[in-house]
């Protein structure tokens, strides 16, 4: 079997949720068939390269596996080390480690907030300032009392992480990111989308663009895909749905809060670019184009906001749905006029795509309620705290 074959195989699936009775056993199971999977892989140059380094991945889900059991135990503090070290495995497979995610100033990033009979103010829509730390609860990327900033690339996105409220009472702001250097650790690359990948480039037509055989196509690969193999146990122990949602403990947010704390810490990141695991699309919609952001402090003040982030982005003024309908009852219309003016200001994700929440009903995204903010707030000045 070959790389491309084995990446399609059910395992590989993600996000998916656990079905077994522990979160640690649940982990045992599936990287046991990740493993199994990776040694059936037996066509392709990159046979060797899993071979060299099948100690090295196995060591890194055995590290996780037994990371999740210590947490179990008692031991968090324990548990974090093991995860460390499981990183200090993989850091050298990271993509971009030392060049970093690098965005045009057009890179969408929106935040939202749910609010009712308020106006909230550009600062209000930043991160949680430090005298309210207190604020700061544990969600799958967030340690209590670590404020951070947390941005997804389109309004849809925001509205499935606050868990689809009213879209009248939410608010949103637009962020720009200033700060070029700016590095993430990325997670958001799914099994579907790598499988594309791979099949755009080795497919007849890519085969003969790069002029050469189709395996030799699939071949040029292996380091991509060596990486990818390499870093999935992280991304799939990140990118679990939560089983029991009225838990105060909830085990599928251990891997994703000590990926932050070990961000937090880190010389090389500012933060991590996963993708969603709340959204609720039909027809398997691919994850790997809903994105969020989360990121950090790197500063520490007694009040106010991280200087580090301030100095980085600039923000809109909020807006909300009600308002604009109040303002200007014309804005429930699509505007095609404005769209052609600001599409470049627009995600490439969401820009054309067909967007089905409701199945048997697909829509071009920039005609539904979140395009048609997302195409009101790129034409708002930007500015900073």
């Amino acid at each position: 079997m070959n790389i491309l074959d084995t990446l399609k195989l059910p395992i590989f699936s993600l996000p998916r949720k656990s079905k077994a009775k522990t979160f640690p056993a649940f982990l045992k199971k599936l990287f046991k068939e990740f493993l199994q999977a990776i040694d059936n892989i037996d066509e392709g140059t990159i046979t060797e390269e899993l071979k060299n380094n099948r100690k090295k991945l196995k060591n890194v889900c055995n590290l996780v596996i037994k990371s999740a059991t210590t947490y179990y135990a008692g031991f968090p503090s324990k548990a974090y080390f093991e995860f460390e070290e499981a990183m200090t495995i993989i850091e050298d497979f990271l993509i971009l480690k030392n060049v970093g995610v690098v965005f045009s100033e057009f890179t969408p990033y929106y935040r939202a907030r749910k609010g009712v009979g308020m106006q909230y103010q550009r600062h209000e829509m930043f991160h949680i300032p430090f005298e309210n730390r207190e604020k700061v609860t544990t969600q799958r990327f967030s340690v209590p009392g670590l404020p951070c900033l947390y941005l997804s690339n389109s309004i849809y996105v925001c509205w499935e992480e606050l868990r689809r409220p009213d879209i009248n009472k939410m608010q949103i702001s637009r962020c720009k990111l200033e700060n070029m250097r700016y590095k993430f650790l990325d997670i958001s690359l799914t099994p579907s989308l790598m499988c594309r990948m791979l099949e755009n480039s080795s497919n007849k037509e890519g085969a003969e663009f790069s002029k050469q055989t189709q395996k030799e196509a699939l071949n040029s690969w292996n380091k991509g895909s060596l990486n990818y193999i390499m870093r999935w146990p992280l991304i799939a122990a990140c990118s679990i749905k939560v089983n029991k949602e009225d838990g105060a403990f909830k085990p599928e947010y251990i891997f994703p809060q000590f990926l932050l704390q070990w961000v937090t810490h880190s010389k090389n990141y500012q933060g991590i670019k996963y993708f969603s695991v709340e959204a609720n699309l039909v027809d398997n919609f691919n994850y790997s184009t809903l994105i969020n952001y989360a990121i950090p402090v790197k500063t520490i003040a007694a009040s106010g906001y991280c200087k580090d982030l301030t100095n980085s982005f600039s923000i809109t003024n909020p807006i909300s749905w009600e308002l604009l309908t109040i303002i200007n009852p014309d804005v429930k219309k699509h505007n095609q006029e404005k769209f052609a003016k600001n599409i470049y200001k627009l995600g490439l994700d969401t820009t054309g795509s067909i967007f089905k929440l409701v199945d048997g009903i697909p829509m071009l995204y920039p005609h539904t309620i979140f395009g048609k903010l997302e195409i009101e707030l790129s034409e708002m000045e930007f500015g900073k705290l």
